[in-house]
């Protein structure tokens, strides 16, 4: 799929990036059908969304399909009573297992006496490391690809109102170390959204990635979608054009031109990539500035080599997207981060057709509990 739009150059007369690594997952693949199996900071999430809408945006006509299978209050424990009943029925080919803030009983732990207790905390421990190896070979045994979510730590830097003790931190921080090592026993995939949260919350950003200490709100949960997008090995750069100012294609990757032509002041072609940009929302700049996504995830590059000295307007579809000098054409301009008419349909996307998408899964979902009398386990 493509999305052509006729673009020219005229010649005009007279924060720190913040990396951090994680094991890879796989790739997705057309057709796949991944459930994001999990607690409340899935089931009441956007990151389930936010990830459809990037692989809708990155992978067009893919048929790639996320479907939201978190339920709030869960544990890993829960989780595995509702693999069969609530999960399969989506006819997954991959789950993603996120589980951890429940199983550290945070809503128990007000008291420090409690909290503090080592062989308490090791008892939870041990109980989740269990739960969370027999539901990963249980996933396994169904014949879905199975990968873990190491999910985000409880934000104990925070200022916000709400109940902070630092045994919960530190008992969902021994978690993760089970889930890592989990993913090393069994040869499980992982992503990491619990290292880059952490290390994010430490600079006490405002507001807060997660507004309970425990839920991300939407900045958190578009960091989420980019972190899993990442680690499934998905490339910065998305498309890559290089012209010379006589018309000359140099290089076309994840794109095509056609009908080049050149004078003395003036390229023009039709550009046509066979990938939209993510959406420039408050969200996406937000984690541009604390997690550096356009480095990592949206680069569209145009280089044009050989523009006389002086500033040139770029134009798509005769609209001004903007004025850059002839170097700055040479070194290339990333067009992922521009009012580009392919931005306008990546926020189309975003509207109606992924809202019809979710509300269809949600009313399938609700009709299969019902039908069976259930209650999901908790």
């Amino acid at each position: 799929m493509c999305y052509n739009h006729c673009m020219s150059i005229v010649c005009l007369l007279a924060s720190a990036i913040r990396l951090t690594a994680a094991l890879a997952i796989e790739p997705f693949h057309p057709g796949e059908r991944v459930a994001l199996l999990g607690d409340s900071i899935t089931h009441h999430g956007y990151y389930p969304q936010y990830l459809q809408l990037f692989l809708e945006a990155r992978h067009p006509g893919s048929g790639i399909r996320i479907f939201n299978c978190g339920i709030g209050g869960n544990t890993a424990a829960a989780g595995r009573a509702r693999l069969r009943t609530d999960v399969l029925p989506r006819e997954p080919d991959r789950i993603l297992i996120g589980f951890g803030i429940n199983d550290t009983a945070f809503w128990e732990v007000r008291d420090d006496a409690i909290a503090s207790n080592a062989l308490w905390r090791a008892d939870l421990n041990s109980r989740y490391r269990a739960n969370l190896a027999r539901l990963s070979d249980e996933a396994k045994a169904t014949g879905c690809r199975t990968e873990l979510l190491l999910m985000p730590p409880f934000d104990t830097n925070s200022t916000v109102k709400a109940v902070n003790n630092p045994y919960i931190g530190g008992a969902l921080s021994a978690m993760c170390e089970t889930v890592r090592g989990t993913s090393r026993e069994k040869g499980i995939g992982m992503a990491d959204f619990h290292s880059a949260f952490a290390e994010i919350n430490a600079e006490r950003p405002v507001p807060p990635l997660q507004y309970d200490r425990v839920h991300p709100g939407k900045v958190g949960n578009f960091l989420m979608a980019s972190l899993l997008l990442a680690a499934t090995g998905e490339p910065a750069e998305f498309a890559r054009t290089r012209l010379t100012a006589g018309g000359e294609v140099l290089e076309t990757r994840g794109a095509s031109v056609a009908e080049v032509s050149a004078t003395k002041d003036r390229v023009e072609f039709d550009y046509s990539p066979q990938a939209l940009p993510l959406p420039l929302c408050p969200e996406y700049r937000a984690v541009d500035r604390l997690w550096g996504v356009t480095d990592r995830l949206n680069r569209e590059i145009l280089i044009v080599e050989g523009l006389a000295a002086g500033e040139w307007t770029l134009t798509a579809d005769g609209r001004d997207l903007g004025t850059f000098s002839a170097a700055d054409f040479a070194k290339g301009v990333n067009l992922a981060v521009l009012e580009t008419p392919n931005q306008l349909k990546v926020r189309g996307l975003a509207g109606a057709p992924l809202t019809r998408l979710w509300k269809a899964q949600h009313d399938e979902r609700a009709l299969v509990r019902d039908s069976r009398g259930e209650i999901p386990a908790n």
